[in-house]
């Protein structure tokens, strides 16, 4: 018995603040998005666009 290893526990609580940073990210695009619609309404989704693409650039090189 004294050989057998222990297994790490589930990693439910990272995921968890995976979820949580991802849905502020995500609120914080719309934000400012929403903000540069309201003072110029093709900036918005320009702003939006380019920050989604920086997060998902961002997110394809950590993954390498």
């Amino acid at each position: 018995m004294a050989d057998q290893k222990q297994q790490p526990a589930a990693p439910v609580r990272d995921a968890a603040l995976d979820r949580v940073r991802l849905l502020l990210a995500a609120s914080g695009v719309g934000l400012i998005g929403y903000g540069a619609w309201l003072h110029y309404p093709p900036a918005g989704f320009v702003t939006s666009g380019v920050l989604l693409f920086a997060v998902a650039m961002v997110g394809a090189l950590r993954a390498r």
